[in-house]
């Protein structure tokens, strides 16, 4: 079980553009043996942010949710590449788990769009926030969540 947010969403390149989960999605408020559809896509947009050159960051996500995951496997997550420009860089990223017959299952489907940093300050579209974020290194670890809400 991932001790963190970091890891929970964390993923590791198999091969070009095929990624895994480190861990198995945990176990939230359902009795039953699956995970919540934001867990999974969180894991999707690591994969999809893996494949793509530094610096660049999630403009937009649209997901269709396509089955429960399975909270005792880990989620395989191919990347297909639809465009690489010098601004914006899309990726197609379907989730899938193996089966215990072992065929793949799929759980997901995303298109992503990342976009270069922008230049110049005269394309901030909206208001900063009225107050600061930590950033995901910052969050407590799943001990503490779980001692916090009881």
């Amino acid at each position: 079980m991932a001790q963190s947010l970091a890891d929970a969403m964390s993923v590791k390149e198999t091969s070009p553009l095929h990624y895994e989960s480190l861990f198995p999605p945990g176990r939230m408020g359902n009795n039953g043996n699956i995970a919540y559809g934001g867990s999974t896509m969180c894991v999707g947009v690591a994969a999809g942010h893996a494949s793509v050159a530094p610096g660049y960051h999630l403009y937009s996500a649209l997901g269709h949710f396509l089955g429960p995951t399975l909270t005792d496997r880990v989620i395989h997550c191919d990347v297909v590449v639809v465009r690489s420009t010098r601004t914006f860089v899309t990726r197609r990223v379907e989730l899938s788990q193996r089966r215990d017959d072992g065929n793949m299952r799929p759980c997901m489907s995303l298109l992503l769009d990342f976009m270069a940093p922008e230049r110049a300050a005269m394309r901030t579209y909206s208001a900063r926030p009225s107050r600061s974020y930590g950033g995901v290194d910052d969050t407590p670890d799943m001990a503490e969540m779980r001692r916090a809400a009881v």
